[in-house]
């Protein structure tokens, strides 16, 4: 965006702005990540200390934070959306970086905790810098299928997004402050949410990939867990059935992507409802 784009003499962001698809969509994408704490939340982790996961906790954080870039753009504040977005992408890598680590590390014949994700929950230790939590999660075996078809080198898609997110969060062009500016008319204005739509939607795809494959566990029904709570027989393989949430974001996110949508299937053994006899 080019300095000559601004008109002073428009302050009010149009309808196609405040109508823009973006905002219905952070809405579906905080409920997906809200039904998915629920389902966690009564699940225990191994490795850390805590009696119930810490997951419930760190997807309602990412909720906020998608809930955040929602506000803030609907009151036409471009630039910190740009800079929430990173902060998003940042929440997404540090989750599947500690359930990658506490799964490569957890041996309770060695240890009942692993010490350095213990002690980050207790406030007691950082976890690493970003860039050496992308250089780890690249190493390792369990993610290399599922991230072929995620580039999140420096040079791939994810390494773009964060450097544009980076450029609007140090103001590396005065373009970049016009953009928190509503009482201006800049051009291309629905360009820009498109652009965070595309961003958003393609780091929450990396993320709920890395979830199904990492745990797919928490993707299953309630069907197979009430059953023995009310001390009935579950139907068998039960315990397989994908909740409706996740089948919901299964196909909204990997319906026209079959290669990636038969890698889980395989990977996850998950029972989808058109299999259910």
């Amino acid at each position: 965006m080019n300095i000559n784009d601004v008109d002073i003499t428009q302050s009010q962001l149009p309808s196609s702005y405040l109508n823009h698809e973006i905002f219905l969509e952070i809405k579906s994408l905080c409920e997906s990540y809200e039904s998915l704490s629920f389902c966690c939340s009564s699940l225990s982790q191994g490795g850390i200390s805590a009696i119930l996961g810490i997951d419930h906790i760190i997807f309602t954080s990412l909720k906020g934070t998608l809930a955040s870039i929602g506000l803030v753009l609907k009151e036409g504040y471009i630039n910190d959306g740009y800079a929430i977005v990173r902060k998003y992408y940042e929440g997404v890598i540090l989750d599947i970086y500690k359930s990658t680590y506490l799964l490569e590390k957890y041996n309770p014949m060695e240890s009942l905790y692993v010490e350095m994700v213990e002690k980050w929950c207790k406030g007691e230790k950082e976890l690493p810098k970003f860039k050496n939590m992308i250089q780890y999660l690249q190493r390792i075996e369990r993610l290399k299928d599922i991230l072929k078809y995620y580039d999140i080198t420096e040079a791939g898609f994810y390494g773009i997004v964060k450097e544009r997110c980076n450029g609007n969060m140090h103001y590396n062009k005065l373009s970049y402050m016009l953009l928190n500016n509503p009482d201006y008319y800049v051009s291309n204005r629905n360009g820009h949410l498109n652009s965070i739509l595309k961003s958003i939607m393609a780091i929450f795809e990396l993320h709920w990939a890395c979830l199904f494959v990492l745990h797919p566990e928490y993707m299953t029904s309630c069907n197979y867990v009430n059953s023995l709570e009310c001390g009935e027989t579950p139907v068998e393989n039960s315990q397989y059935w994908i909740a409706s949430f996740a089948e919901d974001v299964f196909h909204k996110l990997w319906d026209k992507k079959i290669e990636v949508a038969d890698y889980i299937k395989q990977k996850t053994e998950l029972i989808f409802s058109s299999e259910i006899e």
